[in-house]
């Protein structure tokens, strides 16, 4: 990747917000491509914009054309995984739509992509934001969804360990864990 020059990071940073509202895809993936050079050589640019960032990335997380899809789910994962708890404030507004691609099991590769950036977020978020966040998809219709959710909050209390106790959302995550060993389905329980 080529460096971002400091003068131009803030242009940067304003070019690909007003590429990524176009109605035209080709912009959306030159912003997206854009915001990712950013997280990587100037964060704080896209720390600033975050929230209205990831608004527009989750439009299209859920794009019908295939390629702006997975471009905008890489490009979470790497704002997970550059901006770690910078993303905290905008768990909420990207879990549904990471979740809705990660229980698409008619697409493969949008499906794994959108799994990686759910285990950036379990990684590297804050243990007890990110319960929070996993604990607003689990009561989706769709099971596939939430064996999703089963298995990345078994993935947080793995690395969160005894800490799961002290959490605040530990009632709600045994009422979840209880309903989930009812659940019909295999995969979830």
């Amino acid at each position: 990747p080529i460096p971002c020059v400091p003068w131009q990071s803030q242009t940067s940073g304003q070019t690909a917000m007003s590429k990524l509202k176009s109605k035209q895809w080709n912009e959306n993936l030159t912003a997206m491509n854009l915001i990712r050079k950013l997280c990587v050589h100037n964060r704080e640019v896209v720390t600033l914009n975050t929230m209205d960032l990831c608004r527009d990335i989750v439009k299209q997380v859920n794009s019908l054309r295939s390629q702006n899809s997975r471009l905008a789910i890489m490009t979470l994962s790497l704002m997970f995984s550059t901006l770690g708890r910078d993303m905290e404030q905008a768990m909420n507004t990207v879990i549904p739509g990471l979740m809705k691609k990660a229980g698409e099991i008619s697409n493969e590769f949008l499906c794994s992509e959108a799994e990686k950036a759910l285990c950036e977020m379990v990684t590297h978020t804050n243990s007890q934001k990110c319960l929070t966040a996993l604990l607003t998809q689990a009561t989706n219709k769709s099971p596939t969804v939430r064996g999703k959710v089963a298995y990345f909050i078994t993935k947080l209390i793995d690395e969160t360990g005894s800490k799961i106790f002290q959490f605040r959302e530990f009632r709600r995550l045994m009422e979840v864990v209880g309903n989930y060993l009812n659940e019909g389905s295999q995969s979830i329980r």
